[in-house]
């Protein structure tokens, strides 16, 4: 009874397209190195760290896998969480 409540003795797996997932991972790697590019050059003459430019471009692609993930799962997003 608490999983029909809950919708998950009905829930289906959908896949995602390959071509939207690499679009997605592809425009957050473009979006990343333009928030990495706006690092390096406002950075000052202190100069900039390029393991944090690096971060910077790769944060957003890691970012969107998760949000890719999880999707609308509820219980993904938790079992990720941890909590």
């Amino acid at each position: 009874m608490l999983e029909s409540l809950l919708g998950l003795a009905t829930e289906t797996t959908t896949a995602i397209p390959l071509l939207t997932t690499l679009a997605t991972l592809g425009v957050s790697l473009l979006i990343g190195a333009l928030i990495s590019v706006t690092y390096m050059k406002t950075s000052g003459r202190s100069g900039y760290s390029e393991n944090f430019a690096l971060t910077l471009v790769l944060t957003p692609a890691v970012v969107a896998a998760i949000i890719l993930l999880i999707g609308s799962n509820i219980a993904r997003a938790f079992s990720l969480a941890g909590s």
